[in-house]
């Protein structure tokens, strides 16, 4: 099972969720929670998980890092993933894409 967190939880995640969100019902992945950037949403939830800051992600263990961003957006939130906060980038994926999502 590939463990899922997405970044980002503002109109990408709203508009593309709906088309995804069975997929974590599957047995191949599953949602382990949110991050954002947005300080005001820390610790508030969201599909049942609460929303944390980036720099709290580094001890949650996952396969798969989802940004949920526009395309000008995305290089910018992907900089920082992997330049600021040293996440993986072989693990980080744009959300449009879905790619990942193929068990």
């Amino acid at each position: 099972m590939k463990r899922v967190i997405i970044w980002g939880t503002g109109g990408v995640l709203k508009t593309y969720l709906p088309k995804f969100g069975k997929i974590f019902d599957d047995s191949h992945f599953v949602l382990v929670g949110f991050i954002d950037s947005n300080p005001e949403k820390k610790g508030t939830i969201l599909l049942e998980r609460e929303i944390c800051l980036p720099e709290e992600i580094g001890e949650t263990d996952y396969d798969i890092l989802v940004i949920a961003a526009s395309k000008e957006k995305y290089g910018q939130m992907w900089e920082q993933a992997v330049n600021v906060y040293g996440m993986d980038e072989s693990k980080i994926h744009s959300f449009t894409s879905g790619s990942y999502f193929k068990g």
